[in-house]
C-alpha cells in the first residue's frame, strides 16, 4: 500500500520525475532505495509532499539496514514536513520499540492510529507497543482492531495469543495460535510459540509435537533441540532428550548449558 502511494506521488504530479529513480527508492534494493530517497530529497526538484514520501522510505530502508537512529530522524524529518503522515507515525513508533523506548513507541503508535484509524498494521503495530509495555489489555483491544480490519492476519492472532497468555487466557491463547497456524502454515514461529505455551501448561507431548514441526522447517537452531531435550526429559524419554542435546551442542559448539545438561542425562545412564 505505501509503495502505490509513493508511486502516486512522486509519479503523478511531476513531469521533471526521473520514474527510475522513484522505483528504487521505493525498491526492496536497501543500497538502492537510499541513494534514489536521497536523489529526491537533496538533488531533484520534487514537491514537499514527495519529500516527505522520500524520507519515510529512506528510514525504512536504514530501518531494514540496522541503523534505528538515522531511520528515526528521517521519519522525524518527514513528520516535520507532513504530520499528518501517519506511516511515519507507525514506522517510527516500530523504531522506539525495536530500542525498548515503550513510552515513545505508544505515543507514536496511539498518534497514527488517530490520524488513520482504519489500518490494521498501524493497529497492529500498536498491539506490540502495548504488550511489549505489558498493558495486555490494551494490546488485545489493539489487535482485535487490526483483525476486525484484515481478518486474515496471521501475525495479528498470534501476538493477539501471546498477549492472552501473558494476560492468563490460556486457551484463547491456544485458539489464536492455532488459527495463525492454519492461516498461514509456513510461518514457525507460531508453531515455536504455541510449543512454548504447551510446555509452560505441562502439555509436554503437544509441545513436542510442535518443536518437531519447527525443527522440520528449521533444522539449524539450536535453541528449539533443547527446548525440545527438556520436554523429552520430564516426560523421561532419556535417548530423545541426549540426541536433541547432541544436536544442539553440535550447531553450537559454545553453548555451555546445553552442554551441561547433555553430561548430566549422560550420568543417569552409566
Amino acid at each position: 500500500m505505501l509503495a502505490n502511494l509513493l508511486l502516486v506521488f512522486l509519479i503523478g504530479s511531476d513531469a521533471l520525475v526521473d520514474r527510475h529513480v522513484v522505483r528504487d527508492c521505493a525498491g526492496a534494493n536497501l543500497d538502492q532505495a537510499l541513494s534514489a530517497c536521497s536523489r529526491i530529497i537533496d538533488v531533484m526538484p520534487y514537491s514537499v509532499r514527495q519529500v516527505a514520501v522520500a524520507y519515510l522510505y529512506r528510514g525504512r530502508a536504514e530501518f531494514a539496514k540496522h541503523e534505528p537512529e538515522q531511520a528515526i530522524g528521517d521519519y522525524t524529518r518527514a513528520i516535520a514536513i507532513d504530520p499528518r503522515l501517519a506511516a511515519a507515525f507507525s514506522e517510527r513508533g516500530s523504531v522506539y520499540l525495536s530500542l525498548r523506548r515503550i513510552d515513545l513507541a505508544i505515543s507514536d503508535c496511539a498518534q497514527a492510529i488517530e490520524i488513520n484509524p482504519s489500518n490494521a498494521v498501524y493497529r497492529y503495530n500498536c498491539g506490540n507497543a502495548y504488550w511489549h509495555g505489558s498493558l495486555f489489555s490494551q494490546a488485545i483491544a489493539e489487535y482485535d482492531a487490526a483483525i476486525q480490519l484484515q481478518p486474515n492476519f496471521p501475525l495479528a492472532y498470534m501476538n493477539r495469543g501471546l498477549a492472552e497468555a501473558d494476560h492468563g487466557s490460556t486457551d484463547a491463547a491456544l485458539r489464536d495460535l492455532a488459527e495463525s497456524i492454519r492461516l498461514d502454515a509456513s510461518a514457525t514461529d507460531a508453531l515455536y510459540n504455541r510449543g512454548l505455551l504447551y510446555a509452560r501448561l505441562g502439555q509436554l507431548a503437544e509441545a513436542v509435537d510442535d518443536f518437531s514441526a519447527v525443527i522440520r522447517a528449521r533444522p539449524d537452531e539450536a535453541a528449539t533441540y533443547k527446548l525440545r531435550a527438556e520436554a523429552h526429559r520430564e516426560m523421561g524419554h532419556v535417548d530423545e532428550a541426549i540426541s536433541d542435546l547432541r544436536r544442539a551442542t553440535e550447531i553450537d559448539p559454545s553453548d555451555a548449558e546445553s552442554k551441561f545438561a547433555l553430561r548430566g542425562l549422560l550420568d543417569t545412564t552409566r
